[in-house]
């Protein structure tokens, strides 16, 4: 909180505050009149043209939209267009510093109003001073770099909140939470066009954050801009915004309330006349008041009540389809099933269409978008949709709606969904599953072998896919994809460590400090590069696009290329490790626990300077590499930032986080490019990418496991969702493997908790992943010693994914003597 109380902002304000945002606005606009008279100017003979500008007038408009819902996206606890210290500017222009201090002012309001004795007994007002004061000269240290605020508002709002938490309770008091109406009307005729009549909900609550968190989920749904604070402030400017036609939301709005026990907050929300521009009709918004959550139907259930459910839906819809087909006498081929099987989309035949797609549309449950909805009689109401026509003329299909009593739905639900439906317990999140898995404790028993062959393995996606695999002997081995054609070859004997970047560099720790550098990982022929550096030399990796790093002992940090590999140069000093994220980026942890990266500027003019440097955060102590945006602290908390985020927690679809706890105890995480990891915990517990609702969320598989990978691609472009493959080991020295390829009747990310996976066989005691996209394969060694490489197959329903591993012979004697 830099400033006093939050206050509302003028328009004047508003354009102060965003002069850079209004400018590209107004530019923009002038762009969109003159498009606007020429396309109305133009005869038809122009069409071409015509049809060129409207496109064009359409893309600046949707550019004057999103200036203006930045321009009111995020607001501080302050005055945004009275700034002007260094730290308010910073505040301002940033979104999470912004929301870090909008929380910050109102812990502190909160504590002076409502607990005396907390604010004077942990003196915040001299604290708060003396924090504004450090925060200040932060600003002024490090102008162009927020992360160090970002620290400090963190650090701050913790202990705030905890004296919050205190004297007030964790959740509001059922008393204390009103739905109000926020009236929003335009009183011009509807012979203008534009008559908005807008009956928003506002929710009230003691204390009010929760009240305020709800509110927002619900004016960013229906308006893209955060509730107002008050109900006396309204939304000035909104209907300004219908009346100039800036704004594509719906005309009519309008709300009941369902329920409001306390705990649970229920709302019938229909809205109306926005076309496709947004969306309209009625549904059921359910809010958790303990915490302000938005309920999905995903949130309540437990794993056995939601696969349940699904299959209910699946025997549901292959009834739906038989019965039309009956009914409407529609033409069957003699192979048809009742069930979809041997149905073909292709043919003429209606029958088959629509039985394929009923087989279709069950085996793809859709239960991210599945609903909830209390009905009048105390019955639970969950739906879900249908793809396929109803009717021979195309109607649109109904939904299937499954109705469940209190005792019905009783042993679908998870803790949490217990607690919030039926009032059983006070669980106040959805929390995963508790699996009770306990660790291995095997490995301390001398009569059992734990003998670990390979020390690491790195691999190249340049001409050849090369790999090279460093045993605990300190030989090292490479080769190619098309090793059947040249035989392995043994690099060296007296390696300590290696790193390759993603195409063809390759540098080397020898055991006595001493580093080499070669391109292409099997170097056929060609002699390692030694590089001009003491031999007191710790680690060393290659970076994106060619880049050579190595870290003394000492601390020292050294750069260079390997197109002058000779010639290093000291980049940073007191660093405490290095390693690699999303990217082949580096990444450099300090032994104050600060954590950087570098990639701003490029070159060996820029390496050492500080504004080639990003700070990520503070307080961290091990990195968590494999290529992944994470790291851990010393209380065993995992933290992550960027698009690695999405894998592992809600993010609401923005990437510009700054590092965000995601988990305890990861001992290892590995992820896929698109959004997916898999991790394993220090209790043997395995852990996956979970979507949760419309949250993606890290949640348990099951106990036992040693280590886990996952290869492939789980976006949605250029291929199939979750074209993704999950190998994990089990302690036992099972290797178990899920996804696409390894099953014909389809799958999807989290089927990986319902489907029984393939089982590969035991014996297995290390899995290395080589890569995060396409082009990922596996290492794995047997506990005798022998390697075998995974490369995932390339075409669909593989019976047993086992055709997809081959075994790789080290039998030459031929020791390269570099």
């Amino acid at each position: 909180m830099l400033g006093g109380s939050a206050t509302n902002l003028t328009w004047t304000e508003i354009l102060l505050t965003n002069r850079k945002i209004f400018s590209e606005f107004w530019r923009e606009s002038s762009v969109l009149l003159w498009q606007y008279l020429a396309y109305h100017m133009m005869t038809n003979a122009n069409l071409e043209m015509k049809n060129t500008i409207r496109r064009q007038s359409i893309k600046a408009f949707a550019i004057l939209v999103l200036s203006l819902i930045a321009a009111f996206g995020h607001a501080a606890s302050f005055d945004c267009g009275r700034a002007r210290q260094p730290v308010e500017k910073m505040v301002c222009e940033n979104i999470d510093l912004s929301r870090a201090d909008d929380e910050l002012g109102f812990s502190y309001d909160y504590l002076e109003s409502h607990c005396p004795s907390q604010f004077e007994d942990q003196d915040v007002r001299a604290t708060q001073r003396k924090w504004l004061a450090g925060l200040r000269k932060l600003s002024e240290r490090w102008p162009s770099d927020p992360s160090f605020l970002a620290d400090a508002y963190r650090e701050r709002n913790t202990f705030l909140s905890a004296l919050v938490l205190q004297c007030a309770p964790q959740y509001p008091k059922p008393e204390s939470v009103t739905v109000k109406t926020l009236q929003l009307r335009n009183r011009q005729s509807k012979a203008t066009g534009f008559y908005p009549d807008l009956s928003m909900p506002f929710v009230e609550t003691d204390p009010p954050k929760i009240g305020r968190l709800i509110n927002n989920q619900i004016f960013g749904d229906y308006f893209d801009l955060p509730a107002p604070k008050q109900l006396a402030d309204g939304m000035p400017g909104l209907l300004e915004e219908y009346r100039s036609r800036d704004r594509r939301s719906p005309d009519e709005v309008r709300f009941s309330t369902v329920i409001n026990n306390g705990r649970l907050l229920a709302l019938k929300i229909f809205s109306s006349g926005c076309d496709s521009s947004c969306s309209s009709g009625e549904g059921v918004e359910i809010f958790d008041l303990w915490n302000g959550r938005r309920i999905h139907a995903a949130d309540v259930l437990s794993y056995t009540g939601a696969n349940t459910m699904a299959v209910r839906f699946r025997v549901a819809k292959l009834r739906r389809g038989w019965s039309i087909v009956r009914q409407e006498h529609l033409d069957l081929s003699p192979n048809c099933k009742r069930d979809g099987a041997s149905c073909e989309r292709s043919t003429d035949l209606d029958g088959d269409f629509l039985m394929s797609c009923a087989k279709d549309d069950s085996e793809k449950d859709h239960r991210e978008y599945w609903s909830i909805e209390p009905e009048t009689d105390g019955r639970w109401q969950f739906s879900t949709f249908w793809t396929c026509r109803d009717s021979r003329e195309g109607k649109a299909g109904r939904p299937f709606v499954q109705r469940y009593t209190s005792d019905e739905l009783r042993p679908l639900l998870n803790d949490y969904g217990r607690s919030l439906l039926l009032g059983e317990g006070d669980v106040q999140e959805p929390a995963p599953d508790s699996l009770g898995c306990e660790a291995d404790t095997s490995s301390d028993n001398p009569g059992i072998e734990r003998k670990e062959h390979v020390r690491a393995v790195h691999g190249t996606h340049g001409a050849h896919d090369e790999t090279l695999v460093l045993y605990t002997d300190g030989s090292l081995w490479c080769w190619d994809a098309y090793w059947r054609k040249k035989p392995p070859i043994v690099i060296g004997t007296n390696f300590a460590k290696i790193d390759t970047d993603n195409f063809s560099s390759v540098v080397g720790l020898l055991k006595n400090g001493t580093l080499v550098t070669w391109t292409g990982a099997c170097p056929y022929g060609e002699k390692p590069t030694l590089l001009s550096l003491s031999p007191n030399q710790s680690r060393a990796m290659a970076g994106h696009k060619e880049e050579l790093w190595s870290l003394g002992r000492d601390g020292a940090l050294w750069f260079w290329s390997v197109q002058t590999p000779t010639y290093p140069f000291k980049a940073a000093t007191d660093v405490a490790d290095i390693g690699h994220g999303r990217n082949q980026q580096l990444q450099m942890l300090k032994h104050d626990g600060s954590l950087w990266a570098w990639g701003r500027k490029r070159g060996e003019n820029h390496a050492n300077a500080p504004e080639s440097w990003q700070r990520i955060g503070g307080g961290f102590s091990r990195l968590a590499g494999n290529g992944i945006d994470m790291a851990f602290r010393a209380d065993g908390s995992s933290w992550s930032w960027g698009e690695s985020l999405k894998a592992l927690t809600d993010i609401d679809g923005r990437l510009d986080h700054g590092p965000t706890k995601v988990g305890d105890d990861y001992v290892s995480i590995h992820w896929a490019n698109g959004g997916y990891a898999v991790g394993v915990k220090r209790d043997s517990s395995l852990w996956a990418s979970y979507q949760r609702g419309n949250r993606t969320q890290m949640e348990p598989m099951g106990c036992g496991y040693k280590e886990a990978v996952a290869l492939g691609y789980a976006g949605e472009f250029p291929r199939p969702p979750d074209d993704v493959i999950v190998l994990a080991l089990r302690q036992d020295g099972h290797l178990l493997g899920w996804g696409n390829w390894m099953h014909s009747g389809g799958w999807n990310r989290d089927r990986i908790f319902t489907q029984a996976p393939i089982d590969f066989g035991k014996g297995f005691a290390q899995i290395f992943q080589i890569g995060s996209g396409y082009n990922s394969y596996a290492v794995i060694v047997k506990r005798d010693g022998s390697l075998w490489e995974f490369r995932p197959p390339q075409t669909p329903g593989t019976p047993t994914g086992k055709n997809a591993f081959q075994k790789i012979n080290l039998s030459t004697k031929d020791v390269s003597k570099h």
